[in-house]
């Protein structure tokens, strides 16, 4: 198969000109937050807000200045990891190439992001996000994470159009602000079930609606993905959504059904569903379109979460179901539980978390060569898991400025294999004899 396209350059040209603008004009820098709410300034919502109030200022003689419809905000993190053992690496998610080694780094967890945000009117306002990190595939560059147009005629009603943040799980839609967040990283066997779907291209309704003292948000989104690794690209060529989000003020609950065809292309997998098709090994070209990943016609995923937060308790916790019409993607359920509490600017926290992949069962259709490959594909989902505890702290230094340590203990489901590491020999398994390892963290993350 022909590997799927990559970004088209306008995405870099267009993070390039960002910062650009940010060192051209620190003048119109948005003042930070106050303490307690420094992941706020870097949400669409909180920016609207405060552009808003600013036009309002403006009185109705002159409107607003250019430099109260522009604002804009930095955010980052410097981050420090390593594994407890060599010959393997921690990875985020089962198509990642490259991952966490027994010698500290900082290429995985750090990351330095821009928001820019220009409202010409009351109603619409357009962002543009970029990222310079290190990607699942190992390279590091800049990328354009929103860029999107956004259109509120009403408080009740709003419209995104353009690359936006992914609505799909309880954090994901700040899932690159460590600072939004108590962990180092969020749960990988949770947030790393569809690879790195950090952001959409598409577009994005939202109405809100006040149930009391709640308010129900109801999110309808179609859109497409495209994670380009060079030998590898997972393209969500179209992803339909419905989230549904209800707040008040000290719970958020969250709950999304989304759908998804599904374009994984590699060189090593369409070999793999060749095998199984060819009549000479065994194969049987209709058996080997249940194992072709080159087109998944449905990938389903649900997911529920809560967080609940009143006075010095911290509660997190999310349950996600990925279902596919693949054999070779059967599915998983993944989940976990985040229980915290604070002392004075101190958050402590445990996090219990869990990933079991489905059994997709036995085949007999096939034989000789063919029979192997396709029971390698089986394998795999019977052996994918994982269970892990981690526990760690965070420290808000000043308000923008938090400092975190974090550790965890990974257990692969079945003797070493099928967790969230790939061998030094392209296996997904820990080095023989190993059932286990610890994942040591330290990070800084700032929001401004």
């Amino acid at each position: 198969m022909t590997a799927a396209p990559r970004r088209a350059p306008w995405h870099r040209r267009t993070g390039a000109l960002a910062l650009l603008a940010a060192l051209a004009l620190p003048a119109w820098a948005q003042t930070p937050p106050p303490a307690g709410d420094a992941a706020a300034a870097v949400t669409p919502d909180a920016t609207l807000a405060a552009t808003a109030a600013a036009a309002d200022a403006g009185g109705a003689d002159t409107g607003p200045s250019l430099r109260e419809r522009v604002s804009f905000n930095t955010f980052g993190t410097l981050g420090l990891s390593r594994l407890s053992l060599g010959g393997t690496r921690a990875i985020h998610d089962a198509a990642a190439t490259t991952g966490i080694g027994s010698e500290w780094t900082g290429a995985y967890d750090s990351r330095l992001g821009l928001q820019a945000q220009f409202r010409p009117t009351p109603t619409l306002d357009l962002t543009v996000q970029t990222v310079l990190r290190r990607r699942a595939g190992g390279d590091v560059r800049l990328s354009t994470q929103w860029a999107y147009v956004d259109w509120q005629p009403s408080p009740a009603w709003e419209l995104k159009v353009g690359r936006y943040m992914s609505p799909l799980y309880l954090a994901s839609d700040q899932h690159l602000i460590g600072l939004a967040h108590p962990w180092v990283r969020a749960p990988s066997e949770v947030y790393g079930l569809l690879g790195n779907v950090d952001s959409l291209d598409g577009i994005w309704l939202r109405h809100r609606m006040p149930l009391g003292e709640r308010t129900l948000s109801i999110d309808f989104y179609q859109a497409s993905h495209l994670d380009d690794r060079g030998d590898l690209s997972v393209n969500h060529r179209r992803l339909t959504g419905l989230t549904l989000n209800l707040r008040d003020a000290r719970y958020t609950w969250h709950a999304t059904v989304a759908e998804s065809r599904t374009e994984i292309g590699s060189p090593t997998l369409r070999a793999l569903a060749d095998a199984i098709a060819a009549p000479a090994l065994g194969g049987d070209p209709v058996v080997a379109r249940e194992y072709d990943l080159a087109y998944v016609d449905h990938i389903h995923f649900l997911a529920g979460g809560v967080r609940y937060e009143a006075g010095p308790w911290l509660v997190m916790s999310e349950v996600v179901l990925r279902r596919s019409s693949s054999r070779a993607l059967p599915g998983s359920l993944a989940g976990y539980v985040t229980l915290g509490h604070t002392w004075d600017s101190v958050l402590g926290y445990v996090t219990v978390a869990g990933l079991r992949g489905r059994d997709p069962g036995t085949e007999t259709r096939l034989s000789g060569v063919a029979a192997a490959t396709a029971e390698a594909f089986l394998q795999f989902g019977r052996e994918y898991g994982q269970t892990s505890v981690g526990t760690g702290m965070r420290w808000d230094v000043q308000r923008g400025v938090a400092l975190k340590g974090q550790v965890d203990y990974l257990r692969p489901r079945i003797a070493g294999r099928g967790g969230t590491f790939i061998g030094d020999d392209g296996t997904y398994s820990l080095p023989p004899g190993r059932r286990a390892a610890w994942l040591y963290s330290l990070a800084l993350d700032w929001a401004f």
